[in-house]
């Protein structure tokens, strides 16, 4: 395993899907700090602007806070979504790298050569996904403690940092490290068990570019909900039942703060199928000859 790890980290495939994870967690840190604000007097102000010009137009006083929106980065309303966003992308990340790494051996006749026998090549489909399994779930870590350190450090600088529970904070990027980790495992084995990486990749893209946005257009009125926003909620996990208060200033508006739950206990179930099967496909037709 240890040898497989150390391979696998040499990989031109692995270094790309790494910068590529660094610079998703980078640019939504930077988005943040970019599209936040600590000007919260001209905020009220142009709220209080609107309101004037709008009642005027129906005739009555309109409350502020209707057209009041914080410019600030509240640490405890946005960090859960966030750590969702940066999940849902680096799953996708890691989904086509781990496709990519593990396909491509494959395709190239690089099993064929060094593990000849159906035992070798079962066994050594193993270590791959053990040891990308593991590199997944540490980087998924790091990047997401990136994310957590530079998005308070946005909150700091732009917005509010207190309100948030810890443990909302734990359990959120617990998650977030997980459904990473799962998704990257998933496309390794995917790619092996088509034994080449392009219709993993293809299909990933197929569906996040076209499928997805048809699908919701077309089924959203009975209810269909994308994958992508499932995974969303499932890392979220916010506990209605919970309502935090938050002292968020002299503002027209507070936004009402959920601490996160332990989560849906069928989202893990599924994830935990969902990998186990496609790590089943991928030893099951790694057993099989090449040339079936």
């Amino acid at each position: 395993m240890r040898a497989t790890i150390f391979l696998l980290v040499r990989r031109r495939a692995t270094v790309l899907t790494a910068v590529l994870a660094v610079l998703v967690t980078v640019s939504l840190i930077m988005w943040r700090l970019v599209t936040s604000s600590s000007d919260v007097e001209a905020a009220v102000d142009d709220a209080q602007r609107q309101a004037e010009q709008t009642g005027q137009q129906f005739g009555q006083q309109l409350p502020v806070e209707n057209f009041f929106v914080d410019p600030r980065y509240i640490l405890a309303e946005g960090l859960p979504m966030d750590l969702g966003l940066l999940a849902v992308g680096l799953a996708l990340v890691g989904l086509v790298g781990g496709a990519s790494i593990a396909g491509s051996d494959w395709r190239t006749g690089t099993v064929r050569f060094l593990l000849p026998s159906l035992t070798a090549r079962a066994a050594g489909t193993l270590r791959t996904l053990g040891a990308w399994a593991v590199l997944s779930v540490l980087g998924a870590f790091v990047l997401v403690l990136l994310a957590v350190g530079g998005l308070y450090a946005v909150a700091a600088i732009n917005g509010h940092v207190s309100g948030i529970a810890g443990l909302t904070i734990v359990s959120t990027a617990l998650r977030a490290v997980l459904v990473v980790a799962a998704s990257s495992v998933a496309g390794a084995s995917l790619a092996i068990a088509t034994r080449h990486e392009l219709p993993v990749i293809i299909a990933v893209l197929a569906y996040v570019v076209v499928a997805e946005g048809v699908l919701e257009a077309a089924m959203g009125q009975f209810g269909y909900t994308a994958p992508s926003q499932r995974v969303h909620e499932f890392i979220m996990s916010r506990d209605i039942s919970s309502e935090r208060t938050l002292q968020c200033g002299d503002v027209p508006l507070c936004p009402l703060i959920y601490d996160s739950g332990p989560g849906n206990p069928m989202g893990y179930v599924v994830l935990a199928l969902t990998v186990g099967a496609c790590v089943l496909a991928a030893l099951l037709i790694a057993r099989r000859p090449i040339w079936r």
